[in-house]
């Protein structure tokens, strides 16, 4: 019965409809996302930098066995919890809104803090202080208490619309 190639052959055409199935789901998905246009930056450079670590890991001779997998181990933590976040949401297709940031935003905490390990002092001074700067203009938006007038100006991208367009 499991060999049977008549059952083979319609397995396998249900399973490559159902990878199209998903992968149109994720693109349709790709299409709803609302996020903060700066915060979708600092992610995907983000995953750009722990690869970059990861290879400077990878290259550094200095580094001993056990320091190595210790980092290494981390680096695929806090990666792979951001990624396998996501891909329930992928799967269904629906729009994220910030409670659904809010798990995928502690691994990337974590990824942020061993690759502030790496970087110099100078970059970590000038990304908490955008981080910082970013919270104080976003916050009363984020969390419901906003006077229109003020965060007008905050739309960057003229098809985010915060306040209704008089």
């Amino acid at each position: 019965m499991f060999l049977n190639p008549l059952s083979l052959y319609v397995s396998s055409i249900s399973i490559i409809y159902y990878i199209f199935k998903v992968f149109n789901l994720f693109i349709n998905h790709l299409r709803k996302l609302y996020e903060n246009q700066f915060i979708k930056n600092i992610k995907r450079n983000k995953v750009i930098c722990d690869g970059d670590v990861k290879n400077q890991t990878i290259n550094d001779k200095s580094n001993s066995k056990k320091n190595f997998n210790k980092i290494i181990y981390l680096f695929y933590t806090s990666f792979g919890g951001w990624f396998l976040h996501y891909i329930p949401f992928f799967i269904v297709g629906r729009v994220l809104y910030l409670h659904h940031y809010f798990q995928a935003y502690y691994f990337s905490l974590f990824a942020t803090i061993i690759l502030m390990k790496k970087l110099k002092l100078i970059y970590f001074a000038l990304y908490t202080g955008l981080v910082i700067i970013v919270y104080i203009l976003y916050s009363p938006l984020t969390y419901g208490f906003y006077d229109q007038d003020k965060v007008r100006f905050l739309s960057i991208i003229p098809t985010w619309n915060f306040v209704d367009k008089k």
